[in-house]
């Protein structure tokens, strides 16, 4: 493993539209979804012993299938924004470095700092 750490902020910023891309697709399957699912709510009857078995059941793996679509969603808008605050501190940090470097040099003047006094 190198020493050396290197991030390039452009590639990232491509990475989170493409995250940001994926969790809005993430959200509309969901959405689809249960558009859809809705539709088959009246499936297992109304009132007869099997719908009053199967309803509480079909409800229940609904609402686990909504619940774990919105999870996914939640986990790509958070990684989305984590690595967001990561390409934000990599430019601050790398903005205050050049600052330095030029008030560093605006210092020197001319002189060779690289030389042993």
């Amino acid at each position: 493993m190198s020493d050396r750490y290197y991030g390039d902020p452009n590639r990232m910023q491509n990475g989170i539209e493409e995250l940001t891309e994926i969790a809005e697709f993430t959200k509309n399957i969901t959405a689809e979804f249960l558009d859809q699912i809705i539709g088959t709510s009246s499936w297992p009857g109304h009132d007869d012993e099997y719908a009053k078995k199967m309803k509480p059941q079909e409800r229940k793996e609904r609402e686990n299938a909504k619940a774990t679509l919105q999870s996914i969603r939640d986990a790509i808008v958070g990684i989305t924004d984590g690595t967001q605050q990561n390409v934000d501190t990599m430019e601050r940090i790398r903005d205050d470095a050049m600052e330095e470097i030029s008030q560093a040099a605006k210092t020197v003047q001319g002189r060779d700092v690289l030389r042993t006094p």
